[in-house]
Formats: structure tokens, sequence, C-alpha cells
């Protein structure tokens, strides 16, 4: 009974080392210590999550560029525009269409994300001397910065000039080149972007400098818009053995 006793004490003692050493180390920042490392730890994951994360940030035009570009775009533009305007045409047949549904027809035609705007991917910016052009090219491409620059320069024209394209069309006077003289300007005749820096009644203004590459491309070479995957062949269909009919006929035959 007294080892009992004695027993009873060590595993007091024992029950007071744990407790106490525990204790110890909770009360002494333990678990504090393990909230830091959580938060550290979370912090990092978080970084992780950032360094992953995310789409990329949407591929902008360069505004000052526009004035370089103005004139040629304009042209592009009302050539486009032309032939948007002789489809609708030949779509009613029977009618001319008004004003409004010209202006709906040319709605988003330089966007370069809707199927209306598409036609500008085409283009490319190319530098000869100090002056930059625009260069229709004979398949679409990837639409990055110059594409996207290009659309500014359209939308810029579009906002000057839209009711005037919407009236010429419903008119229907005036061929492709005269539409351009009178939206874009001529030598010493300034049109409806007339406000606009680098319209064509005035020499479009030059680059700072000569900067073209050897190859002529402005900011970046054309990149061929790269085509979808065909689709996956499907597994041709096995036809099935008509066992029976041969059985049959065997037996006949017999």
């Amino acid at each position: 009974m007294g080892g009992m006793g004695g027993m009873e004490g060590m595993m007091g003692g024992g029950g007071g080392m744990m407790g106490g050493g525990m204790e110890g180390m909770m009360g002494g920042g333990g678990m504090g210590g393990m909230e830091g490392m959580m938060g550290g730890m979370g912090g990092m994951m978080g970084g992780m999550g950032g360094m992953g994360g995310g789409p990329p940030p949407p591929i902008e035009g360069v505004r000052e560029d526009l004035p370089y570009i103005q004139c040629g775009t304009c042209k592009a533009l009302v050539r486009r525009a032309f032939y948007v305007a002789k489809t609708a045409r030949a779509e009613l047949k029977k009618r001319a269409p008004t004003e409004e549904e010209y202006m709906a027809k040319l709605e988003g035609i330089c966007d370069t994300d809707l199927p209306s705007g598409e036609w500008v991917h085409s283009y490319d910016l190319v530098e000869n001397g100090r002056a930059v052009s625009l260069k229709k090219m004979t398949q679409a491409g990837e639409c990055t910065v110059e594409c996207k620059t290009v659309a500014l320069a359209c939308a810029s024209t579009m906002a000057e000039a839209e009711t005037d394209l919407a009236e010429a069309f419903y008119s229907n006077a005036k061929t492709s080149k005269e539409l351009e003289a009178l939206i874009c300007g001529a030598e010493g005749k300034p049109g409806s972007i007339g406000g606009l820096a680098g319209e064509c009644s005035k020499a479009a203004p030059q680059t700072p400098e000569e900067s073209s590459p050897a190859d002529g491309s402005w900011r970046e070479a054309f990149a061929p818009k790269m085509k979808p995957p065909p689709p996956m062949p499907t597994p041709p269909t096995k036809k099935k053995k008509k066992k029976a009919k041969k059985a049959k006929k065997a037996n006949q035959e017999l």
C-alpha cells in the first residue's frame, strides 16, 4: 500500500510536469508562435497565388501614334463602310435602307473583338523613312498593339463622321473615292474629320526619328492569325455482321 502511495506520488508529480510543461509552453507564447507561423505560411501562399493568377492585362493601342495613321485609317474605314452599305442595299433589294439602318450596320465596325470589326485584323503598320502607312495583308493577323492602334484611329473617325457617312449612303450619290475625300479630306480641303490631327487635308506628320527596323515594321512585325486546330475525326462505326442471315442461308442449303 505504501508502494501504491509512492506510485500515486510519482504520477501526480508526472502530471505536474506534464501540466506545468504544456501550460508553460502555451502560456509562453507557444500558440502565438504557431499562429505567427501559420500567418506567415498564409502570406506565402497568397503571394504564390498572385504570381500565377489572373488574366493578363488587355492589349491597348498607342494614342500617341494616331496622327501618323489617322488619314490612312480613315480611308480604310470609308472603303470598309462603303462595302457594308453596298451589302445592306443588296440584302433589302426592294427598298433603300434608312439612315438609321445604315448607322446600325456600321455599329461595331471599329471593335476588333466583334465580327463587324474583324477587317481591322488584316492591316499592318509599315514605316517608310519617317512616315507610317497602313498595308493590307492577304490574311488576318493577331490583334496586338498595332491592330489596337488602328482600331483607336478608326473609332476617332467614326466619332466625327458617323452621321455624314449614313447621310451619304442614304443619298447613294458618291463613289468610294469621292466619299474618302468628303470624310477624310483632300489636299487643302478638310473633311468631316478636319478637327483630328493627321487628317488628310495636310501632309501626314512624320515620326520623331527614323526608327524602322530592317523589315520596315513599325512597333511589331505582322503575325498571321493562328488557325484553330481541326476537329478530331469521329471514329468509324463498325458494321455489325449479319450472322443470323448467313446461318439461315446455310440451313436452307442443307
